[in-house]
């Protein structure tokens, strides 16, 4: 009896692959995820926060309390009022820079920062604070991810940049 050739092998080997890859496409299409339910979440160690729609923008609002002043000091320092006693949210959006401060409005959409935005503009991050937020709202949604996921979101320590400035990496 012949051995098979090398040559058969590796084309076995590549056929199996490809049908196995193949299959694995179709069942990650076609099981649902997650395939386990997900834990109730404890209400006490969840935030609620809100993504915030306009007509241009969104960004995503974090409701303030003693540990999100502590963590967000720095904001203060580059002239964001967070410590106020009104402030009962940090807001923040990101974006393309030629975008984000050349319109405001859709009336205002020019070329050249649509053209920047989709190629090799700069980016920015816009922050800000707000007071009460009405919930509901069609331009507000309300999430409460864990806070675990909040605080991996944000253990990294600031950082001054080359300009003296506080930069969150």
């Amino acid at each position: 009896m012949r051995k098979p050739s090398l040559v058969k092998k590796l084309g076995r080997f590549l056929a199996i692959l490809v049908v196995a890859i193949v299959l694995a496409v179709m069942l990650g299409t076609v099981i649902p995820r997650p395939l386990l339910p997900a834990a109730a979440a404890d209400p006490v160690a969840t935030r609620h926060i809100l993504v915030l729609k306009n007509p241009i923008h969104t960004d995503i609002a974090i409701p303030v309390d003693d540990d999100v002043r502590k963590r967000f000091h720095f904001l203060v320092d580059d002239g964001i009022p967070a410590d106020m006693a009104g402030v009962r949210y940090i807001v923040f959006g990101w974006g393309g820079r030629a975008f984000y401060l050349e319109t405001p409005t859709w009336s205002e959409l020019k070329a050249v920062p649509v053209m920047k935005a989709l190629t090799l503009d700069a980016s920015v991050m816009h922050v800000d604070v707000a007071g009460n937020i009405v919930e509901p709202h069609p331009d507000v949604a309300g999430f409460d991810p864990a806070r675990s996921v909040l605080q991996r979101c944000s253990t990294s320590p600031p950082q001054v940049s080359s300009k003296g400035r506080t930069v969150r990496s």
